[in-house]
């Protein structure tokens, strides 16, 4: 289902980034394992596991699936960066996109428009489907689409890319509830005023109880309308980060680039109609103003850098004969290639 919702984004089948020694994808169930991960050739699903011992497959969780299966569409369209290239960033940038791969692919699903309309009345930053998702939802709520964090609490350094790449991940959810209400009030379902409510209530809390007010009476008179505003949002944010994608290259790739191929390609598609919207909400992040600071530890067990994922075969001559037990438990570990 993914890959049919992004293979339409991106304009093209997903031509896997293994395809030279891989003619298909390996999907291995591992109930054991507490993770999953997606690579040279494989997407490993393990399992979650709760208080009382009980274990929750990621193989039946969609979000996980299609976070893992937005990988393979940065693998197949960016790349990998070469020796010496490699920015924090990057990896940030990997997790942000497959979380969004996730959330728009989610959007396709009429039961998520309904339930979360219904449970929000139009104002998407209630925490509801499609502002809380994560590797592990809906079991367990790890990362929020509908976060606070910026790049400035990232400059002095960072230990784990899921988290790195919240601003990123943060700054798209915010272009794509702005891109909302814009569609909402060319629609006249809501008035600028509203708009303007709403973005307020972004910084100031005690603006929150009003604008649901308002969002819960304009809601309540079309429905209808609100879902095809939401479905026309999901589609313009969809189309923008695919064309992004394209444009981008991996080697040195910051935030900052990311930020500024969206802001291009609002200016070729539609004359930069969106820009101030894209600007704004990619600047309150500090996008624009900082840098992802030094690693300040190493990997661990649940970071996928510089393991089975970004493996191949030319990597293999760097290792010594191992079974494939062996390289099972080196990939577990943590240990680097």
């Amino acid at each position: 289902f993914t890959l049919d919702v992004w293979e339409r984004y991106i304009g093209q089948p997903l031509v896997w980034h293994f395809h030279d020694h891989h003619d298909r994808l390996e999907i291995s169930i591992l109930p054991d394992w507490d993770n999953a991960q997606y690579g040279y050739g494989f997407l490993e699903l393990g399992s979650q596991f709760t208080k009382d011992g009980s274990a929750l497959p990621f193989s039946l969780d969609f979000d996980i699936i299609a976070h893992e299966v937005g990988h393979a569409f940065v693998y197949s369209v960016l790349g990998i960066p070469k020796p010496g290239a490699e920015f924090p960033e990057y990896l940030g940038f990997q997790e942000a996109f497959s979380d969004c791969v996730s959330l728009i692919a989610a959007m396709h699903f009429p039961s998520v428009i309904e339930n979360v309309l219904t449970v929000t009345r139009g104002n998407l930053y209630i925490a509801n489907q499609l502002s809380r998702f994560s590797e592990f939802s809906p079991h367990r709520q790890i990362r929020e689409a509908n976060n606070k964090l910026t790049m400035a609490d990232f400059a002095d350094g960072w230990t784990d890319e899921h988290a790195l790449s919240q601003p990123l991940t943060g700054a798209v959810f915010d272009i794509l509830v702005d891109v909302f209400h814009e569609s909402l009030v060319d629609r006249g379902l809501i008035s600028p005023e509203a708009e303007d409510l709403a973005d307020l209530a972004e910084i100031y809390p005690t603006a929150e109880a009003p604008l649901q007010k308002v969002f819960d009476r304009d809601f309540t008179r079309n429905p209808d309308g609100f879902v095809e505003a939401l479905l026309d949002a999901r589609d313009i944010v969809g189309a923008y980060l695919a064309e992004t994608l394209w444009a981008l290259a991996p080697d040195f790739l910051d935030y900052r680039d990311v930020a500024r191929t969206m802001l291009a390609v609002d200016d070729r598609v539609t004359g930069g109609e969106l820009s101030s919207i894209i600007f704004r909400d990619f600047d309150r992040r500090g996008i624009f103003r900082y840098r992802a600071g030094p690693r300040l530890t190493r990997p661990d067990r649940k970071s996928h850098v510089h393991e089975g994922r970004i493996a191949r075969p030319r990597d293999q001559v760097r290792l010594p004969d191992m079974s494939y037990f062996e390289k099972y438990w080196m990939s577990r570990s943590g240990a680097e290639l």
